[in-house]
């Protein structure tokens, strides 16, 4: 997975912006190269903080990705909460990300949800099928609090 992160080019600076044509406006304005355009990915979030089903979050995406990469933008959506998100919705929101003109899908785990097993699993269900790089935001107290258990049990597997 690495390779698939290191081969695409490095941006110094990006700016994270909500996927909001007002967010989207100020980074035009600000000249930057490159935006993460960030949107939850659970239906408890969408519904919580935006108002919209899974369906809403896709046409939303396509949009302003479309958008962002007409501009020229190198394009990374991040995918908040994709932890609690329902199985094949993150998949759909990377092609759909895709499709409109993204180059990096990032998803984020949510404190408590994740252990380094489950992030293992839930990043092997979406990297092989992926059609862009991916990169990985996991809270660490969630991860920290984990590896001692973890490594105990990984040293008892092996």
């Amino acid at each position: 997975m690495l390779q698939r992160v290191t081969r695409q080019r490095f941006h110094a600076t990006k700016t994270w912006c909500r996927m909001r044509s007002e967010d989207l406006n100020a980074a035009i304005e600000s000249g930057i190269a490159a935006v993460n355009l960030s949107l939850p990915a659970s239906d408890i979030q969408l519904t919580a903080k935006l108002g919209l089903d899974r369906a809403g979050a896709l046409h939303v995406i396509e949009h302003m990705v479309g958008r962002a990469a007409a501009c020229g933008f190198f394009v990374t959506v991040g995918c908040e909460d994709a932890s609690r998100a329902a199985r094949d919705h993150p998949a759909r929101v990377i092609e759909t990300a895709a499709r409109a003109g993204a180059s990096r899908v990032r998803l984020s785990g949510l404190v408590g949800v994740l252990d380094p097993f489950s992030t293992v699993e839930f990043a092997a269900q979406v990297a092989d099928q992926s059609p862009v790089d991916l990169e990985f935001h996991g809270c660490s107290v969630s991860l920290r609090r984990t590896h001692p258990t973890s490594s105990f049990l990984r040293g008892r597997m092996q």
